[in-house]
């Protein structure tokens, strides 16, 4: 009787302190929610002040931004790798100037490899 009793004073313990660290877990997680929240609003806030003052935003901002979404679900889209420093014509411009998506970059890069 006095192992059983034993027991169960450490089973009670352990759910106390379990317990003491989901509390700490949950507190930690509403404090990051709270400054997740007032960063957003402040870059909201800042968005504001940019459109007003006359600057244009990147469109993969203004569609964060509208979204209040954070990192964005989009694709990353980067600059192909044989624009810098090539002398190009009118219509290889337009084709330089488009951007790519991961893939697309990777099987370029894979191309100027082999």
């Amino acid at each position: 009787m006095i192992a059983l009793t034993a027991r169960l004073n450490e089973r009670d313990e352990t759910i106390i302190q379990l317990q003491e660290e989901l509390d700490a877990y949950d507190r930690i997680h509403r404090e990051s929610e709270m400054q997740i929240e007032s960063k957003q609003e402040r870059v909201a806030h800042l968005e504001k002040i940019v459109r007003e003052v006359g600057v244009e935003l990147p469109p993969e901002l203004e569609a964060e931004g509208d979204a209040h979404a954070v990192g964005g679900g989009g694709a990353r889209r980067y600059l192909p790798f044989n624009q810098e420093g090539m002398q190009l014509s009118e219509g290889d411009a337009q084709v330089a100037l488009q951007l790519l998506t991961a893939d697309e970059k990777v099987s370029e890069l894979n191309e100027v490899v082999e």
